[in-house]
């Protein structure tokens, strides 16, 4: 058996301070003021025995990663583990969706899994954030994305899709995945395991 650790990259540094809806292809940077909490969870894999390293393509998850990763490794990049596209809605900020697609934002109320225009399919992000666990080797750690970790939680769970948002997944949370080489196995989801201030006051 062997572990898989999924941690939620740190805050990106959005424009201007204004929290806006991040998919894959809204390549911010992490927050600098962020680097002091991701850096807090170097102690948390110190005995975790981990092999490899690996990270979504994405700016926000590479830097995190780059703020506990032992010095002279280098990190294997899982294109799989991007976050989902979200369309029309990617790159704007939710008052500013809520106002163009009313009707459409009245539906995701009850079903989470109402999709904007060009958005990905959700369940086919489940399966490719699979794939990257799939791609993995020995015990390790992925920085990727709150919707991608808490879809494939769904995924191997058998928890309903239409409630993914309500899998709780805080700036710089870990997922634990245990897998035996054919199944995979979902210990924790979402644990915030070390202090960070700065990511407590974004919600």
């Amino acid at each position: 058996m062997r572990n898989i650790y999924l941690v939620r990259h740190g805050v990106p540094d959005f424009p201007n301070g204004i929290t806006l809806l991040q998919g894959r292809h809204t390549d911010l940077n992490l927050n600098p003021k962020c680097f002091s909490d991701a850096s807090n969870l170097r102690t948390y894999f110190s005995d975790k025995e981990i092999e490899n390293w690996y990270s979504s393509p994405l700016k926000r998850a590479r830097q995190t990663l780059e703020q506990f990763i032992p010095q002279n490794t280098n990190p294997i990049i899982l294109e799989d583990a991007a976050e989902v596209y979200f369309g029309r809605w990617e790159g704007k900020s939710w008052e500013e969706n809520m106002k163009n697609d009313p009707d459409l934002f009245e539906k995701r109320k009850t079903d989470n899994t109402v999709l904007p225009p060009g958005a990905e399919d959700m369940r086919e992000a489940a399966k490719r954030m699979l794939n990257a666990l799939k791609q993995t080797q020995g015990n390790c750690v992925i920085a990727s994305h709150w919707t991608v970790i808490s879809l494939v939680t769904c995924l191997i769970s058998g928890h309903p899709f239409e409630d993914y948002i309500s899998i709780p997944h805080p700036y710089l949370g870990v997922t634990k995945i245990n897998t035996d080489g054919q199944q995979f196995y979902v210990e924790f989801a979402g644990r915030k395991v070390c202090q960070t201030p700065f990511c407590d006051s974004w919600h």
